[in-house]
Parts: C-alpha cells; structure tokens; sequence
C-alpha cells in the first residue's frame, strides 16, 4: 500500500431523490449528477441502489457538500466514515471488494 492509499478513508454514503419534484433539476439529472460525484473520488463501488463505498482522502462534509452541490434542496444525503467493521447481503459491488475496501 503506498502513502496516498494509507491517507485514504472509507466512506457509506447513502442518498434519496425526491422523484416528485422536477425542479430545478429532473431527478434523473440529480441521479446523474451523484453518480458522476461518487465516481470522481480515488475508489469507489455502488452498494446497493443508492448507497455507495468511496474511498478518498477528503473530509466527511466535503463529500457531503459535494453531493449537495448535485443534489437539490429536497433530497436526502448521508456519508458515514465507516469504522471498517460491517456485515451485508446481496450488495451489487463483489463481496470480496467490498471486505477488501469497507
């Protein structure tokens, strides 16, 4: 592992769209918009879906701020440092991945 890998923690990062609301942004632009977030950090790997692992080096509320940048006021976000210990079922990542990066 190198020193950039040993910076990087793991972060679940669990989101809601308002699929009522089209405004200002549709909620597939919102989708899109998350997506290409969660994609921009150092790893990442969709959970379930709308629940992601990302591995960055970033801070806990820069994600956050983030995903709100993508987001619109009415939907939900949530990122967790993971504390690295978890169990799951059926995840749409590869569990080996998942217990590799979690």
């Amino acid at each position: 592992m190198n020193s950039e890998e040993s910076d990087l923690n793991a972060y679940i990062v669990a989101y809601d769209v308002d699929t009522k609301i089209d405004k200002p942004k549709t909620p597939d632009q919102v989708y899109s918009a998350i997506k290409e977030v969660l994609q921009s950090y150092h790893t990442n790997g969709q959970l379930t879906e709308s629940c992601w692992l990302v591995l960055t080096s970033k801070e806990v509320d820069k994600i956050r701020d983030a995903l709100k940048q993508a987001a619109r006021e009415c939907d939900r976000i949530l990122v967790v440092k993971s504390a690295r210990v978890a169990a799951w079922h059926k995840l749409l990542s590869p569990t080996q991945w998942v217990k590799e990066n979690i």
